[in-house]
């Protein structure tokens, strides 16, 4: 852990400086030939008149830093850059992509001395912006590291005699709790006309291998590091209890969901790690859990419009997410059987990133479409809709609807609950965790109002859910794993290891069976009489 204090002016002297920058980055999919990919844009470059000027190539390491998010609540990011003899700290503005062009404020201070460093920040315009914005005393620590292969090119055009671009191709990896890695071109406008930025963007967009980046590396490192990616956490619900309007708790949820939707859009969009479409696709789905438990007090015809809405947008996610589900089980199977598995799987691994990058593209299509900007017109529609008070629809409160909201949930889920045993077939498990899940979410709207009630009730079903869903994941597996193996695999020896991962996920499976029926008596236990406690409570 490193330290800024503003009397530690230890080596260096007065320098650096403060600028918008103005850049347009695009992100290289995944499965497309770099280097090919590159001279194609380079020769349309090239046939619009654009001179190109290799630079070089450098290494560098980026250190992310913050004291308790105080600069990310203000809207900035700060980094140590190593780049072989020179190190160099930067103060960037957090503002988001408009269609892939970032214009940001920049404060960026060399350090002349290769022991500086962040814990002994000599005088200079990143330490005078640092002291401005830290409480006296703040601790700035490391929050992760991006290491990147840098290859730069000046490009000019005749045309624009006074313009001057530099292209940078980044082959990018965090080093964080998860490994993330990404290529991606840059085009930073350093002096000149925005025309010829247009110009180049126009070149770049008909390459058929990228797409314009929603994120900056920083907020690719936060979703790595497993951070908050939000500057800061969505408004709470506020005080709730049995008085509380069923109306306003409705307001307040869905409006939640429309913020998580909304934040993790651009991580998905970009699609480089896991979190960002699983995120996305959950308030899809918390989204339409809060649509039919409040249908009553929403307007109807709003609350149909965006319930469609997003079931589309739902199944688009899930594609994508399965798939992902699928990948991370690769590295599982690995560590199981060691090297002779390893001709198989890379066989298998190819498939299902092809499967992957045809879905991805689907979920990109999505998000540019009419579609998605309609779901986006109709969510908001909902809310301010909700907003007005009907007199011939009164909201009913919290008290006096709770447990008619709880009963029918509660009801079925023990129904279906009691009526397995050891040979219930698997589609069995799988509806009885929907209705989990739909549960807890019910229960979770109302955990506020009554946090002795349901506090631990909540947490059991969400631990049976998550058992549940792994049991789910086991028998997908199992159907993956097997319909690979009959269409593709006509080697003796990889069927058999496909095989032999079937017969895992078998056991897996019967393991999670096994541990389901002492999570089911927690349950059971804990749900006892709760429709009689909600009841007696809100009286």
């Amino acid at each position: 852990m490193t330290s800024f204090n503003a009397d530690r002016m230890l080596c260096g002297r007065m320098d650096g400086y403060s600028v918008q920058e103005i850049e347009a980055k695009y992100l290289v999919l995944s499965g497309k030939r770099l280097e090919r990919m590159l001279d194609r844009m380079q020769q349309a470059m090239a046939w619009a008149g654009f001179r190109i000027q290799p630079k070089g190539e450098t290494l560098q390491r980026d250190t992310y830093y913050d004291s308790d998010w105080q600069l990310r609540q203000l809207g900035w990011s700060f980094r140590l850059r190593r780049s072989g003899n020179t190190q160099k700290v930067t103060l960037k503005e957090l503002t988001r992509s408009r269609g892939g062009v970032f214009s940001r404020g920049e404060v960026e201070q060399t350090l002349w001395q290769p022991a500086c460093g962040v814990d002994a920040l000599p005088a200079g315009a990143v330490h005078e912006r640092l002291e401005q914005m830290l409480r006296p005393g703040s601790r700035l620590v490391p929050l992760f590291e991006i290491h990147n292969h840098r290859r730069t090119y000046l490009l000019s055009h005749p045309d624009h005699p006074r313009a001057q671009v530099e292209m940078a191709l980044d082959q990018g990896q965090v080093a964080a709790a998860s490994t993330l890695a990404f290529t991606e071109i840059e085009f930073e406008l350093r002096q000149g006309s925005h025309e010829v930025l247009s110009d180049l963007l126009a070149i770049a967009d008909e390459q058929s291998g990228l797409i314009r980046a929603r994120l900056s590396k920083f907020e690719r490192g936060l979703i790595a590091a497993g951070c908050q990616l939000g500057r800061r956490a969505p408004g709470g619900i506020g005080h709730v209890d049995a008085q509380t309007s069923w109306r306003h708790l409705a307001r307040t949820h869905l409006k939640r969901q429309l913020h998580e939707l909304k934040l993790y859009e651009p991580y998905a969009w970009e699609s480089l790690h896991p979190e960002g479409v699983h995120q996305m696709r959950v308030a899809t789905r918390r989204a339409r859990a809060a649509l039919r438990t409040f249908k009553d007090v929403l307007p109807e015809a709003e609350g149909n419009a965006l319930e469609q809405d997003i079931r589309w947008l739902g199944r688009v996610l899930g594609d994508v997410r399965d798939l992902d589900v699928h990948l991370q089980q690769i590295d599982r199977y690995r560590s199981k059987l060691g090297d002779k598995a390893t001709h198989a799987l890379g066989l298998y691994q190819g498939q299902l990133l092809k499967q992957r990058r045809v879905a991805q593209r689907a979920l990109l299509d999505a998000l540019a479409s009419d579609n998605y900007h309609t779901l986006v017109t109709d969510y908001n529609a909902l809310l301010s809709a909700a907003t007005q008070t009907d007199p011939a629809r009164p909201s009913p409160t919290v008290g006096e609807i709770a447990d008619q909201t709880v009963a029918p949930l509660l009801d079925r889920v023990q129904r279906r609950g009691r009526a397995l045993d050891g040979t219930s077939p698997d589609k069995k498990l799988h509806r009885l965790r929907i209705d989990i899940k739909r549960l807890r979410y019910q229960l979770e709207y109302l955990l506020p109002a009554y946090p002795a009630q349901l506090t631990d009730l909540c947490a059991t079903l969400r631990s049976l859910q998550d058992l549940l869903g792994d049991h789910q994941d086991a028998c997908v597996a199992r159907a993956q794993l097997t319909a690979y193996r009959r269409r593709y695999l006509r080697n003796a020896i990889d069927r058999k290891v496909f095989k032999k991962l079937d017969r895992r996920e078998a056991k897996r499976a019967q393991r999670l069976r096994k541990r389901f029926a002492a999570l089911w008596a927690e349950f059971e236990a804990g749900s006892a009489g709760l429709l009689d406690k909600l009841a007696s409570t809100a009286a």
